[in-house]
């Protein structure tokens, strides 16, 4: 059993009734006690390890009500993280970079970019994609994730035209000449989606661990994975199994509705 006390801090208990404390004690990671240091080593008894926090602040872990784990670990993975881009050009120059670093890649993929950023607020469309991807398919996520951008070659592989019917709740932007500017929206993502390479378990494996590590960083020791799909949930479960999982997650399933 491993026994800890943390003293000499600002210990925030979130408790309304009593919002700080002078020490807490900890056993097998688990809070089992708070007051003051005296309390808290007579609870514990003997054999614990005292830390002093030197002034530092200590407070419970938080949780994350709503976020994707595995796409947080796609951007530490696979992905370009296009969050923080400020103009076109940039954007561009980092795609062009990670297209040259990855050259065995099959798609060219990105997301996080928002053009309201970007001086003069215009999307990107596939002629700027084009101009650093060109001999194969590149796809963008806008940082909402309810638009992408492709290039030609994405365009050509999807087999998205001017003549592909506009699913119901979805766009198909057109340049002013009549043809697909590669901005897609809402349902009409799935129009590409379908075409995307397929991630494996051992690759959501690893975008798991890549988040998880990144989350015990900022304190969230908790989250819920909203709409887990069939192949990530065994993941997480064989994770689990083995002890891989230094966090807890909810993950309620996807569900598909059929009318």
């Amino acid at each position: 059993m491993t026994k800890r006390i943390f003293t000499n801090g600002t210990i925030l208990t979130q408790n309304p009734l009593q919002t700080q404390v002078e020490a807490v004690g900890i056993s097998d990671d688990r809070i089992v006690c708070t007051g003051t240091p005296e309390q808290v080593r007579a609870h514990l008894g003997s054999g614990a390890e005292e830390i002093n926090l030197r002034g530092q602040t200590l407070l419970p872990a938080f949780n994350d009500a709503h976020i994707h784990i595995w796409k947080v670990g796609d951007l530490l993975t696979y992905l370009l993280d296009l969050r923080g881009v400020r103009s076109m050009e940039e954007m561009l120059d980092k795609i062009a970079d990670f297209a040259r670093n990855n050259p065995d890649k099959p798609w060219i993929m990105a997301r996080g970019f928002n053009e309201a950023n970007f001086p003069d607020r215009r999307m990107p469309d596939r002629l700027d994609l084009d101009k650093v991807v060109k001999n194969r398919p590149c796809h963008i996520t806008r940082t909402c994730a309810h638009v992408v951008v492709l290039n030609s070659r994405a365009l050509e592989l999807c087999g998205i035209s001017k003549h592909t019917p506009v699913p119901g709740g979805g766009e198909i932007r057109m340049n002013s000449d009549g043809e697909p500017s590669g901005v897609l929206s809402e349902t009409a993502l799935g129009l590409a989606r379908k075409f995307l390479p397929e991630y494996t378990p051992a690759m959501y494996r690893e975008m798991i661990l890549a988040a998880q590590e990144a989350f015990l960083k900022l304190g969230i020791s908790s989250a819920t994975d909203p709409a887990v799909m069939p192949d990530l949930l065994e993941v997480y479960k064989a994770m689990d199994t083995a002890g891989e999982l230094k966090i807890r997650i909810s993950h309620p399933p996807r569900f598909r509705f059929f009318s």
